[in-house]
């Protein structure tokens, strides 16, 4: 069988080390190096000859996946897969859509890792199996999460003014304070003292993310309309024990 070329791209280097490590006692591989950015892959002469590229979805507050159409034109032959702590089955499905051929959560043992990069270097797909229990679960029950976390998200939000609840919209979408400035036409300055109150109103949450959770409580945004890096979770739900996600 031939052996591997693998690069991992991640912004957390302890975890690329880590990879790396796991990599290194793999009979299966000829070589394998990092980069902490997709630039930096693309920029590098390790990106030549690449096998399968380990993809994290996310770094800081950028989306890996808004470059994929940089990727696939550099490297059309290059098979991707996503390795990453989000599994929200939008997700999911929206990578699988930009090219990537498997999807392996960062809580998978090793084993799982190993199977996923064999099937995608031979042109398969691999999905973890950690996903398809809160997968299943999902798609026979998309209501769930509505009942008293809605109603107290709906009692939150109220309490926001018409203007930060515009600002809240954008901030659940994923958007910078500079940009909510630049489609409202007001100072950045301006954009963040509006969202330092709304967070405050909200009991101060300290993730994008938990606000596109209130979002969706309040029906304000849908599943499929939110950035894919957001790893929402919807917490206490006694009648979808499987839901988190």
């Amino acid at each position: 069988m031939k052996k591997l070329r693998i690069h991992v791209i991640d912004d957390h280097a302890l975890f690329r080390s880590g990879i790396m490590g796991i990599l290194s006692a793999w009979p299966n591989l000829e070589s394998a190096s990092e980069s902490e950015t997709i630039d930096d892959f693309l920029s590098s002469p390790q990106s030549r000859g690449v096998d399968v590229l380990l993809l994290d979805l996310s770094a800081g507050d950028h989306l890996n996946l808004d470059q994929m159409p940089q990727l696939r034109s550099r490297f059309p032959e290059l098979h991707i897969l996503a390795l990453t702590m989000h599994n929200k089955p939008v997700l999911l499905k929206k990578t699988i859509n930009a090219g990537v051929r498997g999807y392996v959560v960062k809580q998978s043992r090793p084993e799982v890792l190993f199977q996923a990069i064999l099937r995608v270097a031979a042109g398969g797909n691999y999905l973890d199996p950690e996903l398809s229990e809160s997968l299943f679960q999902l798609l026979l029950d998309p209501a769930c999460g509505e009942d008293a976390d809605g109603a107290a998200a709906k009692g939150a939000y109220s309490s926001l003014t018409p203007r930060e609840q515009e600002i809240f919209r954008f901030l659940a979408e994923g958007l910078r304070p500079e940009q909510i400035a630049a489609r409202l036409f007001i100072s950045k300055k301006t954009a963040e003292n509006h969202r330092f109150r709304l967070m405050q109103k909200l009991g101060s949450p300290s993730q994008i993310p938990e606000l596109a959770n209130i979002a969706i409580l309040v029906k304000l945004l849908r599943w499929t309309s939110l950035p894919l890096y957001l790893p929402i979770q919807i917490h206490r739900i006694p009648h979808c024990p499987a839901a988190v996600v």
